[in-house]
Parts: C-alpha cells; sequence; structure tokens
C-alpha cells in the first residue's frame, strides 16, 4: 500500500468493512488536497465531468488531485497521483462521493 513512497505520499487505508477512506485520518497535507479536491469538483469541474466514460470513471478526479496536490507543492503527493493509479482511485472515491452528496 504504501511501501517504497515518502511518508509524505502515504495515506491510512479504510478501515475494516468500510467503502473508502477516513478524510479526517488523513495527514494534513493530504487532507488539503482533499478538501481542495472536493472543492473544484463541485465547482467548476462538476460540469466537465458529470458523466465521465465508463472504464476512466475516476480519472477526472485523480487529474483534478493531482492538480490541487501541484498547486500545494506537495511533491510527493503529485508524483505518486501521477505514478500509482491504485492510490489515486482510492483517494478519488473521497472526492466522487462529495459529487452525489451535493447533486443530490
Amino acid at each position: 500500500m504504501n511501501h517504497g513512497w515518502p511518508k509524505a505520499a502515504h495515506y491510512i487505508p479504510a478501515k475494516s468493512g468500510a467503502r473508502i477512506i477516513s478524510l479526517k485520518a488523513q495527514s494534513p497535507s493530504l487532507q488539503r488536497v482533499l478538501k481542495a479536491g472536493i472543492r473544484r469538483i463541485t465547482g467548476d469541474a462538476l460540469w466537465e465531468t458529470s458523466f465521465p466514460k465508463l472504464g476512466d470513471a475516476y480519472k477526472p478526479y485523480r487529474k483534478v488531485l493531482w492538480a490541487c496536490a501541484n498547486e500545494c507543492s506537495y511533491e510527493d503527493l503529485a508524483d505518486r497521483f501521477t505514478r500509482d493509479a491504485k492510490f489515486g482511485i482510492v483517494l478519488a472515491r473521497i472526492v466522487s462521493c462529495s459529487l452525489f452528496i451535493v447533486i443530490s
């Protein structure tokens, strides 16, 4: 899961039985990136990614999280978003879940 990645790019996995990770359990830097991603997705990006292609369901969210990590100067996180698709998908679930809350 976090093996081989710098500590600044680690995340705390979901608890047993949970579908997504806990935002509160993450490091302050990862929390900032996730919160920035949620704000961006629920704002301007919502209209561009409302209906992503089925095979790329999390790709738009991963791109937003990568951009937010870059903007916050968290190079280790941005690098992991670029090279670790599973990491991006796990974290994109938080962002995508926030859309359902806003839309409903």
